[in-house]
């Protein structure tokens, strides 16, 4: 694993790492709660790109928003990685739209789901953004013993649990579109 978690990294200073680090066969990349932003995610895309075995990226808590959201499209149309953790980064609906469309665009390649985290950002409508881009038959939003970060009960591709719980708070209407389907 390559984890620099909680030191505030900036943009500059994630760039400065990875250029630094030789290594490419991680697995997973952990870079949660730093000050990561757009600029920086095109870095860690370029850097991820090189990881074959790469499989779980852990973003959480950083300041990503619709462009560093819109930057991770290439990683999620790779068929190997299973998750992508997303909550409290400012994300709207624009970049989970635009996100959305790249894991679409990936399902034909797909044998593994893809669990994505997207909680506690600023996505209004979180339903109307899901099945703007995807088939309710493609998409699964539940988080409970029988669909689970590596396993889903409905055989869907796409894990989105928790997407209805939004900065300024839950939606019902979302959570029961999103969860009923």
């Amino acid at each position: 694993a390559f984890s620099v978690v909680g030191r505030q990294l900036n943009d500059r200073e994630l760039r400065d790492h990875l250029d630094g680090q030789k290594e490419r066969g991680f697995g997973m990349m952990d870079f949660s709660s730093n000050q990561i932003g757009a600029e920086g995610v095109r870095c860690l895309v370029d850097f991820a790109m090189e990881c074959r075995d790469l499989q779980i990226v852990k973003l959480h808590k950083n300041s990503l928003g619709d462009e560093g959201a819109a930057a991770l499209a290439p990683l999620v149309e790779l068929p190997g990685l299973r998750e992508l953790h997303l909550s409290h980064n400012g994300i709207g609906a624009d970049g989970a739209q635009d996100l959305l469309k790249a894991v679409r665009r990936g399902l034909q390649n797909r044998k593994e789901p893809i669990f994505i985290r997207f909680e506690h950002n600023k996505i209004t409508s979180p339903a109307d953004v899901v099945f703007a881009q995807l088939e309710p038959r493609d998409v699964c939003c539940r988080y409970d013993a029988k669909c689970t970060r590596s396993a889903c009960a409905r055989g869907r591709l796409v894990h989105l649990p928790l997407i209805w719980k939004q900065e300024g708070g839950v939606s019902m209407k979302d959570k029961e579109a999103l969860e009923g389907r």
